[in-house]
């Protein structure tokens, strides 16, 4: 069985509906950047939407741990994505079993270092720049992926994932979860960050 997280819900309806069709989690993004950005209190309407079941993932990049703990002290949370370069040292000082970390594989000598990293989850995404991170084209490297998937249970594969995608792509069954993002225009067109 995939599971599924979808990332970027910044409205209670979306939360809802993700959890209708059955998500395994949500990604609620803290960066402050872009469209699929939520305040706490955005964040507190779109947990309170959700059922349980659902597992409730904090997204933070490259922002101190005062900051995660601060957001965690008001929103609950489930897990903690950290999403930029965030050293090993911080998911040891959130808890590795609580945290998510994301990966850019490049070589087969990545694979080997996201082997050490003390995260209960990795996740696996392409490689970004620009203003928006994730905002360019692509997806992660899925040979790169599969090979971490099959060395690490609890592996996920993130970038640029459509539906269409995840049906041609050899690694979703392996690596059992993947993670989707909210399309940008539907985020824009109706974004609830207040």
């Amino acid at each position: 069985m995939t599971r599924v997280k979808i990332c970027g819900i910044t409205r209670p309806e979306d939360a809802r509906l993700a959890a209708e069709a059955g998500v395994w989690a949500i990604g609620l993004n803290f960066c402050g950047r872009g469209p699929r950005s939520v305040t706490v209190g955005a964040a507190l309407r779109i947990v309170a939407a959700l059922p349980g079941k659902v597992l409730r993932v904090g997204v933070f990049m490259d922002q101190p741990l005062s900051e995660i703990r601060r957001i965690e002290g008001q929103v609950p949370l489930d897990l903690i994505q950290l999403h930029g370069h965030e050293p090993a040292e911080l998911c040891r000082e959130l808890g590795p079993d609580r945290c998510m970390k994301t990966v850019v594989l490049k070589t087969a000598a990545g694979v080997e270092q996201a082997l050490d990293i003390p995260a209960a989850f990795l996740l696996a995404d392409r490689a970004r720049s620009g203003p928006e991170a994730g905002a360019e084209p692509g997806t992660a490297d899925w040979e790169l992926a599969g090979r971490l998937a099959r060395r690490r249970t609890r592996t996920m594969l993130a970038g640029g994932l459509t539906p269409e995608m995840l049906n041609a792509c050899p690694m979703t069954g392996s690596a059992g979860c993947v993670r989707c993002a909210m399309p940008p225009n539907a985020a824009a067109a109706n974004p609830v960050n207040s």
